[in-house]
């Protein structure tokens, strides 16, 4: 019988190219810089990044197919089975998605490959075949914590960028992509929203660029008419 509160949506704050081109220039030679590629290139999830595995990736077509992430169990489970994070089941239909591969996240991906078999050979027999893309030196999976989060956190320190949430990185391929009238539909596929009215409400603040942008495109289109008069 009553009305409830409006939903207050959390406010982000994407990195724009400039700071996004510095994080990707500290982070080379990091051990997780193709992940720091990867979701700048695609506005995977913390928990998609470190649940995909080699079988997730063509290179031949240029595709990474999103299937699992890796969740935190509660705190008395976690104790119980003695492991902090599993695999598990994205939440929605629209989580499980294929993304087309931008040509630098493809190079990334392959030099980590590389550096990754390097690893392995490294290990020997102490190295956990479980075909992570993203692992720590002995094949096991990161933890999307310490391994992701705080990684993040010290590299945006050392390149002197905004302390932002990882989330944030996703906000900002979203907002590259609006700003270059890439449309809403294909963004809405990218980041797997559930509802395109969820990509056009987060995202609204790209609106007035997009709009002018379309203004001087229709402009152009009737240029030749507006010289005859």
């Amino acid at each position: 019988m009553v009305s409830p509160p409006p939903r207050r949506s959390k406010e982000f704050q994407p990195l724009d190219a400039e700071q996004s081109r510095k994080l990707l220039h500290i982070a080379r030679g990091h051990p997780q810089e193709a992940l720091f590629v990867l979701v700048l290139a695609t506005g995977m999830r913390r928990g998609e990044l470190p649940g995909l595995k080699r079988q997730d990736i063509d290179f031949g077509k240029k595709v990474l197919y999103v299937r699992r992430a890796l969740t935190r169990l509660p705190t008395k489970l976690a104790r119980e089975k003695g492991v902090l994070y599993v695999e598990a089941d994205l939440k929605t239909k629209s989580s499980k998605r294929s993304i087309a591969l931008a040509g630098f996240a493809i190079e990334a991906l392959k030099q980590h490959r590389t550096r990754q078999e390097e690893m392995k050979h490294q290990a020997g027999k102490l190295w956990q075949d479980h075909n992570y893309v993203f692992c720590k030196p002995d094949g096991s999976h990161l933890n999307p914590g310490y391994d992701v989060l705080v990684q993040l956190k010290r590299l945006l320190k050392k390149a002197s960028l905004p302390d932002v949430r990882f989330h944030d990185l996703r906000h900002s391929v979203a907002t590259f992509l609006l700003s270059i009238s890439v449309h809403p539909k294909i963004v809405q596929d990218i980041l797997g929203h559930a509802k395109i009215n969820m990509t056009l409400d987060t995202y609204s603040h790209v609106s007035p660029t997009m709009q002018r942008e379309a203004m001087e495109k229709l402009d152009e289109l009737f240029e030749e008419w507006n010289k005859e008069k």
